[in-house]
C-alpha cells in the first residue's frame, strides 16, 4: 500500500508539470526580488554633534537609481540607545518592502571644548603655567599639544585626567622660545574608546629669556596685534581645511576668531545658511563643482576651507558622479501642482515626463522656513518618472516635528551632461503653512466623518493585515486628517510599484496623491489601516488646523488574531481529515486533498487574465478568503507540516531559483517535506484561471447602503 501511495503521489506529481506546461500556468509571486540596502545610497545628514545636554537624532536619507526612499514604507531607521553625552553612536537602515538587509551608519557627539585661560613663564624660562576654564558638563579631561612650529609637527602631547583639574606645568622647555598652544576637552564614553573636542584657537607664547641674558624689547610675548593669533591657521581647525559634500548635505564649519566676512570662489557651488554667527556657520552643497570659504576675521587674517561638492545621480543604465555645474536661463521652469505634508514629511507634486525627448532630465526642489532660502535649508531632486503618473516627486524627510510651520518652496529643473548638471531658473515660491499635530485646540470639528469597510465577505481587522477603510468626509484637505491610536497613527501607505494606484475597483480622483496615506475618491477618501497585535482599539479621529487638533470622533474596533484564527482553521481541517494511525506524509496528503478539491481554493483575483487586486475581494486572509497563489500557498502547506508534526525537514521551494527563471518556473509553488532520506513534494496552489472574476467593477460611493459601516 505504501508503494502505491508513493506512486500515486509521484504521478500526481508529473500529472501536474503536464498541466502546468500545457495550460501555460502563470502562478508568479506577487513580489519581486528585493534590492539589498548596500546597493543604495545612504547618507547622514549631521554626523558631528557638540554636546548640548539632548538626544540626537540626525536625518538620513536612502536613494537608489535616483530615486529617494521612504522611511517606514522602504526603510526603518534604528537609533542607537543613549545618544545624549558624548560618544560615537550608530543608526541601523533595515530594509523593509521591496528592500532588505541591514546598513550600519556611524556619528559623533563631541564634548564641548575650552580655551586657554592664561600662560605664566616661569623666570628661567623652562616651564609654563597654563589654565583654562571648565566646560559646563560631560567631560572626562583635557589634552594640551605644544610645538615650536605652527603647523605643529614634531608636537608635544600632555593629557590631563579629571574634569575638574584646571591647570598644569609643561616643563623642560627652551628659554626665549615661542610656543604654539592649544587644548581641547575629552570624554571616555566606553572603557577605552574616547572623543575629543576640536582643538581650541592656536595661542603663542613666548617662553622667558634665561636669567642674564640681554633684552630684545619684544613687550608682546611675540603676539602679533596682542591676539595670540597671528599664524592664520590659528583660526581654522584642520578638520575643515579640505571637505567632501554631496549636493543638499548641511554641513558645518567651526573656526576660534571672530569673523567679519566670509566670500565664496564660486557662490553657486556652496551657500550659507545661517546668520549672525561669529563662530560656528552652517552651508549647504547646492551644485555639484568645487569652491573655496574664505573666512576674514576681526584683525584681518584669511584663512580658506576648499570645498569639493559631488551629486550622484542614475542616466543611461548607470549612476553617474557629477562634479560641475552651469546655469541655462531657457530649461523650463517646473510647476508645483499640489503639495502634502505630515508631521515629519512634504512631498511635492511638480508635472513632467522626464522622457528622452524632454529638455530636462529631472527636477530639484528647495524648503526653508525663511524666504531667503538662508536659513533651514532642505533639498531634494528626481530625476526619472518612477510612478508612472506624469509627474516627478520631491520628497522633504525630517526627524523633527513640522508642527505649526510655515514653510518655502521652490523647484527648478535640470539636465545632466556628462558629468555637468545644467540647471534653470526657480520656479515662483510656493508658502505652505503646516497644521499644528501637537496642541489640543478647544474649537470644534468643522466637518462631518463617516467610516465604511469595502470588502464584501464581512472580513474583520487582524493584527499585521492591512484593510481599506472609505471616509466619507466634506474635509477639502486629507493632510488636516488623522486616525491615532494610543498617540500612534493606524493608517499606512501602499501604493502598486508597477505604477498605478493600489486597488482597481476604486475610481481615483486625484494621481498625485498616488502614495500619500488617503487617496481622493467621490465623497471622500480611501486609506489602508492596520494594527499591529489583537486588541480592542479606540480609534481618534481627528482634524488638524493652524491653531491646534480637534477630536472630530472616536471610532472603536476589534482587532482579531491572524495566528489564533489562522491555525485553529488548520487545525480543524487535520482533526476532521486525519486519524492517529496515519503517517506524517498520509495525513499530509489527506490534507492536500481537502484543500484541492470540490474547487474549494481559487487563485488571486484575475480579470482577462490579469491580476489585479480588489478593495471588495481581497486575497487575505486566505483562511477566510479562500485563495491563495503560488507564493501564499507553498508557505502554507510548510505551515500545516508544522502542525501535522513528524517531520524532519520542512521547506518552501518558492525561493530555491531566481523569479522568472525556467527552474523556479517548475518548483516554486511546491513545499518539500523529508523523513529520514524520503523527500516528497506537495503543491495546492490552483491554475490561475480560477481567479478569473471577469471585468472589475467599480465601487459606487455614493451608495454607502452598499459598504460595511466601520464604527
Amino acid at each position: 500500500m505504501k508503494e502505491r501511495k508513493k506512486f500515486s503521489v509521484l504521478a500526481g506529481t508529473i500529472i501536474l508539470f503536464l498541466v502546468v506546461i500545457l495550460l501555460g500556468y502563470t502562478g508568479r509571486a506577487e513580489a519581486a526580488g528585493k534590492v539589498q540596502l548596500k546597493n543604495t545610497t545612504i547618507s547622514v545628514y549631521k554626523t558631528v554633534y557638540t554636546y548640548n545636554g539632548k538626544v540626537q537624532k540626525p536625518a538620513v536619507s536612502v536613494k537608489y537609481r535616483g530615486k529617494k526612499l521612504s522611511v517606514n514604507k522602504d526603510y526603518t531607521l534604528v537609533y542607537s540607545k543613549g545618544r545624549k553625552n558624548p560618544g560615537v553612536y550608530t543608526v541601523a537602515v533595515k530594509g523593509k518592502g521591496s528592500y532588505s538587509g541591514t546598513v550600519k551608519k556611524t556619528f559623533r557627539i563631541n564634548p564641548v571644548g575650552t580655551k586657554l585661560a592664561s600662560m605664566q613663564s616661569s623666570s628661567g624660562g623652562t616651564t609654563l603655567k597654563l589654565t583654562w576654564k571648565r566646560p559646563s558638563r560631560a567631560v572626562s579631561g583635557y589634552q594640551i599639544r605644544y610645538s615650536t612650529r605652527s603647523d605643529f609637527k614634531g608636537a608635544k602631547l600632555q593629557t590631563i585626567s579629571g574634569a575638574t583639574r584646571l591647570t598644569t606645568t609643561l616643563r623642560s622647555l627652551k628659554p626665549a622660545t615661542r610656543y604654539y598652544l592649544q587644548i581641547r576637552s575629552f570624554y571616555r564614553y566606553v572603557k577605552g574608546k574616547y572623543v575629543y573636542s576640536a582643538w581650541s584657537r592656536l595661542t603663542a607664547k613666548t617662553t622667558a629669556k634665561k636669567a642674564g641674558s640681554p633684552s630684545n624689547g619684544n613687550t608682546n610675548n611675540g603676539n602679533t596685534n596682542n591676539n595670540g593669533n597671528a599664524d592664520p591657521l590659528g583660526f581654522l581647525n584642520e578638520t575643515y581645511a579640505s571637505l567632501r559634500k554631496k549636493t543638499g548635505e548641511t554641513f558645518e564649519i567651526y573656526v576660534t576668531n571672530e569673523i567679519q566676512s566670509v566670500n565664496f570662489s564660486k557662490s553657486d557651488v556652496v551657500m550659507q545658511v545661517n546668520k549672525g554667527s561669529k563662530c560656528f556657520f552652517y552651508f549647504t552643497a547646492i551644485n555639484p563643482g568645487k569652491t573655496s570659504i574664505t573666512f576674514t576675521d576681526i584683525y584681518g587674517q584669511k584663512i580658506s576651507s576648499f570645498v569639493t561638492v559631488t551629486e550622484e545621480t542614475y542616466q543611461d543604465g548607470k549612476t553617474t558622479e557629477m562634479d560641475s555645474a552651469k546655469y541655462n536661463a531657457n530649461l523650463p521652469v517646473p510647476k508645483i501642482q499640489s503639495v502634502n505634508y505630515s508631521e515629519y514629511y512634504m512631498g511635492v507634486i511638480c508635472p513632467g515626463t522626464f522622457s528622452a525627448s524632454d529638455p530636462y532630465s529631472g527636477y530639484e526642489g528647495w524648503l526653508s522656513e525663511t524666504r531667503d532660502f538662508d536659513q533651514y535649508l532642505e533639498y531634494d531632486s528626481t530625476d526619472s518618472d518612477w510612478n508612472g503618473q506624469g509627474y516627478g516627486k520631491l520628497s522633504f524627510f525630517s526627524n523633527y516635528d513640522r508642527s505649526g510651520t510655515t514653510y518655502y518652496l521652490k523647484v527648478r529643473s535640470f539636465k545632466l551632461n556628462g558629468t555637468t548638471k545644467i540647471y534653470g531658473p526657480w520656479s515662483s515660491i510656493k508658502t505652505v503653512s503646516v497644521g499644528n499635530y501637537r496642541v489640543a485646540s478647544s474649537a470644534k470639528a468643522k466637518y462631518s466623518y463617516k467610516f465604511y469597510f469595502l470588502d464584501t465577505a464581512g472580513i474583520g481587522l487582524y493584527g499585521g493585515v492591512s484593510k481599506a477603510v472609505y471616509i466619507q468626509t466634506d474635509n477639502p484637505d486629507p493632510n488636516s486628517i488623522q486616525l491615532l491610536s494610543n498617540g500612534k497613527t493606524v493608517l499606512i501607505k501602499l501604493s502598486n510599484l508597477g505604477g498605478g494606484q493600489y486597488y482597481d475597483d476604486i475610481e481615483y480622483l486625484n494621481a498625485d496623491d498616488y502614495d500619500n496615506s488617503l487617496h481622493k475618491v467621490k465623497g471622500g477618501y480611501v486609506g489602508e489601516v492596520e494594527f499591529e497585535k489583537a486588541g480592542n482599539y479606540d480609534v481618534e479621529v481627528r482634524e488638524i488646523h493652524k491653531e491646534g487638533y480637534v477630536t472630530a470622533k472616536t471610532l472603536h474596533w476589534t482587532v482579531k488574531d491572524y495566528n489564533t484564527d489562522l491555525y485553529a482553521w488548520m487545525d480543524q481541517i487535520i482533526a476532521a481529515n486525519t486519524n492517529s494511525s496515519m503517517t506524517s506524509f498520509e495525513k499530509m496528503d489527506a490534507v492536500c486533498e481537502y484543500l484541492t478539491s470540490e474547487d474549494r481554493f481559487s487563485y488571486h483575483t484575475m480579470s482577462n487574465g490579469k491580476t489585479v487586486t480588489l478593495a471588495s475581494i481581497p486575497n487575505g486572509p486566505c483562511f477566510l478568503s479562500h485563495r491563495w497563489n503560488s507564493y501564499v500557498s507553498p508557505s502554507m502547506l510548510c505551515v500545516f507540516a508544522e502542525r501535522i508534526g513528524g517531520f524532519d525537514k520542512i521547506h518552501n521551494c518558492y525561493g530555491d531559483y531566481a523569479v522568472g527563471s525556467s527552474e523556479w518556473s517548475y518548483t516554486h509553488y511546491y513545499a518539500k517535506l523529508t523523513i529520514g532520506s524520503e523527500d516528497r513534494l506537495y503543491a495546492v496552489c490552483p491554475s490561475s484561471f480560477t481567479g478569473e472574476i471577469g471585468e472589475v467593477k467599480k465601487i459606487d460611493f455614493s451608495n454607502t447602503k452598499a459598504l460595511r459601516p466601520a464604527k
